[in-house]
């Protein structure tokens, strides 16, 4: 970790460059930061040293890219190097998302192998230089083999887990999906994970005539859904839409869509993530509602946009908590009375209303928009989370009333978290019912993986 540190000190002096600044946020994600921390915190320059536009782009790109395709770039690295995982930090991260420009990318050819070239002296030398070039030379000479799946078949591995490399997965994914879904269900998770995800908005269904200046909510939508082409925009269930990548609209009915964020009429929330509120009725809701699971407010908000009473948002993190009011306060919506706690444990002895359990989970629905979990996963990181979404439920389980509801959601697609952790709890609890439960579909591209169910107690 020392010489991972004092890398990032010299990755942070480097002239800044989309390829520089790709680097740098990389090398964050290997120090355990999210991919969209490390970025925030990449980007966050002072103006007269801020990236173009163009080049912040790119420089996401390459970072999400490149960890998207993270698993199959080491696949092809340990055809070429007998011991990649040996070299320094800095020169893997180069190679990677060098190697992802290659295969993926329209950069011209000899600009990314100059690029990675010269990063490569300046951080470790002239040898390693020379082993970056070798490497992206060779690349280059195998030409169109690197993109084929046979490249990529796993030796030894049965079933769809041969293939887990080219979709830069953990083979246990591909086994676990094709258990679970069936084969064509797992290919078409496994080809939407490694794919980019779509732009999810949500528009503002509580604002004032006087917001909208002239403007509704179906005339936001209706442009939004113009101007990115009706092949690449969905509505998305009462007041929002999904958007195909590359294909956001930058201004709107005459003002700029940051503009319209900035207002409050708009914000950024995934198509599954609002699909699943209005899918398990907790738009209908009546009564005080509490988030047990906050996050950054996300549900809350759209929830306060709907005109329910959340009136308790608990979370353990008071860093995502403290984003909660803020954004409240840019929507016009009621902020609801905070507390940091933990779900599994209630900071409350009573509550009236209906409770809203974003649950912690494997995450294997939103690999797509987190691909700096991909690695992280195995078979004991995936069952990590069982016993705390157990003892979530049991928890909040005692303090709800009857004729109230629980709602129980993941961002995961794997049984196990789902409909099993459902079914044991109504096991345990002789006095509670399965009102609904709503999973995405497999096969849609526009929409994560998420489950949800809700429970009402009789």
């Amino acid at each position: 970790m020392a010489a991972l540190t004092r890398t990032l000190h010299k990755t942070a002096r480097l002239p800044r460059t989309a390829r520089a600044a790709a680097l740098h946020a990389l090398l964050l994600v290997e120090a355990g930061d999210t991919a969209q921390a490390a970025l925030a915190r990449t980007l966050a320059t002072p103006s007269d040293t801020a990236l173009s536009a163009q080049d912040r782009h790119l420089c996401s790109e390459l970072v999400y890219g490149s960890l998207r395709h993270e698993l199959r770039l080491g696949f092809l690295l340990r055809k070429l190097l007998p011991r990649p995982a040996g070299l320094p930090p800095e020169i893997l991260v180069i190679l990677r998302f060098s190697l992802h420009s290659l295969l993926f990318l329209h950069t011209p050819h000899h600009a990314v192998v100059h690029s990675a070239v010269e990063l490569a002296r300046a951080l470790a030398g002239q040898a390693m230089a020379r082993l970056v070039n070798a490497v992206l030379r060779s690349v280059q000479r195998l030409g169109d083999a690197v993109l084929q799946e046979d490249f990529y078949l796993l030796q030894g591995q049965k079933g769809l887990a041969r293939l887990a490399a080219y979709y830069s997965l953990p083979a246990c994914v591909c086994t676990l999906w094709e258990n679970a879904y069936g084969e064509s269900a797992a290919l078409a998770l496994m080809r939407r994970s490694l794919s980019r995800p779509w732009t999810g908005v949500r528009l503002n269904s509580s604002a004032s005539a006087a917001a909208w200046q002239g403007h509704d909510l179906t005339d936001l939508r209706q442009e939004f859904i113009r101007l990115a082409g009706p092949e690449d925009s969905v509505p998305v269930g009462r007041s929002g839409l999904a958007v195909a990548p590359g294909r956001m609209p930058q201004v709107i009915l005459g003002r700029d869509v940051a503009s319209w964020q900035q207002t409050g009429l708009l914000s950024m929330q995934s198509a599954a993530s609002q699909l699943v509120l209005e899918a398990l009725g907790c738009l209908d809701w009546t009564g005080p509602v509490w988030d047990a699971c906050a996050g950054y407010g996300g549900k809350s908000h759209c929830l306060l946009e709907s005109g329910r009473n959340v009136a308790l948002a608990t979370d353990v993190s008071r860093e995502r908590l403290a984003q909660l009011p803020r954004q409240c306060h840019r929507l016009a919506v009621p902020s609801p009375l905070l507390a940091l706690s933990d779900a599994s444990r209630p900071c409350i002895r009573h509550w009236h209303g209906h409770i809203l359990a974003d649950v912690p989970c494997s995450g294997l629905g939103v690999l797509a928009r987190r691909p700096d979990l991909r690695k992280r996963l195995d078979r004991k990181n995936i069952a990590a989370n069982l016993a705390s979404q157990r003892a979530i439920l049991d928890g909040l389980a005692d303090l709800l009333k009857p004729g109230r509801e629980l709602a129980y959601i993941t961002c995961t697609l794997n049984p196990a978290e789902n409909e099993d952790r459902v079914q044991a709890f109504l096991a345990r609890h002789k006095g509670f019912s399965l009102v609904r439960q709503w999973q995405t579909p497999h096969e849609h591209p526009w929409l994560e993986g998420m489950y949800g169910a809700v429970l009402r107690k009789d």
